[in-house]
């Protein structure tokens, strides 16, 4: 075999340089940062590592209390998507919707938990309860009503005068099943004996607005037992529950914005003339001291 040395020495250089090559580039990785923020002026590492911590990190609860329902979903789900929305701004801070009964809530008040932020239908809470800054301030605003509608059958009412219809009124279940010739209920009542007569499982029927009812009023406050440390995200949540955004959406679940700076229409021809009714009534806040308690 004839052995060329030449070849051997250049085909050896060449390997050489690559292992020299290789190494340096496994040198150079942990300077790319660097490199990166030296030429487009930012380090994606360092802007990763330092986002912005809030004062607080931790869990806002909000404790909705179910009373009235919309026409479709519920307002825990409703309140829900507000407070994604709200949180899609700050970091390391995350909210807890848990919705309960009166019944519910108070237990868990006697077993020594409490909320943050409190949803509440008027008179289903204590104003003494709630933040309310220096004691002149309001513990609670309302951010969305249902209202009354009756419901009646015209076969058997077309001769009644409408306060006769109203004196006839027995429950919901009774016009139902055909007991009643007519109810008085409010939104979600009303839209579940749509639902029902749509599977043919109630007689027919029409509706007329009635108007508002203080009882049909949700309002929003901040618990008295907040940690300070909370109180500035809270009050911000509210204002987001509160302002127009969030208030323009109510009239997909079949509620009525307390804003008046929605316009809000509805598919049902008998929501929107009891929006029409229930818009011309603006519940106001609600404050600790009870002389003071502006409700309905």
């Amino acid at each position: 075999m004839i052995r060329n040395d030449s070849t051997e020495k250049r085909v050896l250089k060449r390997r050489i340089i690559s292992v020299i090559l290789l190494v340096l580039s496994a040198a150079a990785i942990p300077f790319l940062p660097f490199a990166f923020r030296a030429g487009a002026g930012n380090d994606p590492f360092g802007d990763f590592f330092a986002q912005k911590r809030e004062p607080y990190v931790g869990v806002v609860t909000v404790w909705h209390i179910v009373s009235f329902k919309p026409y479709v979903g519920s307002l825990g789900s409703w309140l829900e998507a507000r407070a994604k929305e709200y949180l899609s701004s700050y970091n390391n801070l995350y909210f807890e919707i848990r919705s309960y009964s009166k019944e519910d809530a108070d237990a868990e008040l006697r077993r020594g938990s409490a909320p943050d932020i409190l949803s509440f239908a008027y008179g289903s809470a204590d104003p003494c309860d709630l933040y309310s800054g220096d004691g002149t301030e309001p513990c609670a605003y309302p951010y969305c009503a249902s209202g009354r509608v009756i419901l009646f059958d015209p076969s058997k009412t077309d001769r009644m005068t409408d306060e006769e219809i109203a004196e006839k009124a027995g429950s919901v279940s009774d016009l139902k099943s055909g007991k009643a010739v007519s109810c008085i209920t409010d939104i979600r009542g009303a839209g579940d004996l749509i639902r029902a007569q749509l599977m043919d499982k109630c007689p027919y029927f029409e509706i007329k607005p009635l108007g508002s009812d203080p009882e049909l009023v949700q309002y929003i406050g901040i618990a008295g037992s907040i940690d300070e440390k909370k109180l500035p995200y809270a009050k911000a949540f509210i204002d987001h529950v509160t302002g127009k955004a969030s208030q323009k959406t109510l009239p997909s679940i079949g509620l009525i914005p307390i804003s008046d700076k929605v316009g809000a229409e509805y598919e049902q021809d008998w929501l929107e003339a009891l929006y029409t009714i229930v818009k011309k009534y603006s519940p106001s806040p609600l404050y600790r001291d009870i002389e003071k308690k502006r409700g309905m």
